[in-house]
């Protein structure tokens, strides 16, 4: 599941990983393919084996499927 709030927070439950991370892109892995939350200041505000909290101005969140 992924839940976005207010273009601030962007929760992301079931995750496998994050497999890359800047103040401007976070891409985190699932089970399917891999979800890409763009914008400014991003910060992992939360990380825990069950959720992933991501702050920060969100311009966009993407999903690229897996092959």
């Amino acid at each position: 599941m992924v839940e976005i709030c207010n273009r601030r927070r962007v929760l992301v439950e079931n995750h496998q990983g994050v497999s890359g991370y800047t103040s401007e892109e976070v891409q985190v892995n699932t089970a399917t393919g891999a979800i890409c939350v763009s914008g400014r200041k991003l910060n992992l505000m939360k990380m825990t084996r069950f959720q992933l909290v991501i702050t920060g101005e969100i311009l966009a969140v993407t999903f690229k499927e897996q092959n």
